[in-house]
């Protein structure tokens, strides 16, 4: 068998199925917000958060912190630009360059942020946008995604027996292994 095939059958279908019901849920949520704020090009930023809560929940870009914050500031700073230089070539550019810089100096680096930062000088967004539909749009993909990992982490728990593990530190982004890990390491085992 070959590595992609190994790759591909390494994941349980259980885990694969409530994955893919979860960035569903999610996404459909923050599909809602966006058109309900009239303002379907965030869906491609949504979508790429989306993508990296549930498809990568372990990743750095997909912790909650730099989610929820990444998002939020780059809308805030982009906005800001878009206020002070209008629609222009250039706004975008400064709108998206200082929305990573800003995310680098308050640790919440989240690259689907960069493409928030793009959506709202060119749709001109005012500062309402940053919380409907950004904000909340991400505190939501947050919220399913760490129900889903919540499922999953339960459903890995009973397949090895350890069932109080799933109640261990899901909020803060680290799997079962690294607590188990991180927890022999203190005690000095």
């Amino acid at each position: 068998m070959n590595d992609r095939m190994k790759i591909l059958t390494s994941i349980p279908p259980k885990k694969l199925t409530i994955t893919a019901i979860g960035a569903f849920l999610g996404i459909a949520t923050a599909t809602l917000l966006a058109f309900y704020a009239s303002v379907p090009l965030l869906l491609a930023s949504l979508g790429s958060s989306a993508a990296l809560v549930y498809g990568a929940p372990d990743s750095p870009a997909a912790q909650p912190k730099r989610v929820i914050f990444g998002q939020f500031i780059s809308a805030l700073v982009s906005i800001s630009v878009c206020q002070i230089l209008g629609f222009t070539w250039y706004s975008v550019a400064i709108a998206v360059a200082l929305s990573v810089v800003a995310m680098l100096l308050t640790d919440t680096f989240h690259p689907p942020g960069s493409a928030t930062a793009f959506t709202c000088v060119i749709v001109e967004a005012n500062f309402a946008f940053a919380f409907v539909p950004v904000l909340l749009g991400s505190v939501i993909l947050v919220l399913w995604g760490l129900i889903i990992k919540r499922v999953t982490a339960s459903l890995e728990n009973k397949k090895t027996g350890n069932e109080n593990a799933a109640n261990e530190n899901i909020i803060d982004g680290t799997t079962t292994s690294e607590n188990i890990i991180n927890e022999t390491a203190a005690n000095g085992k």
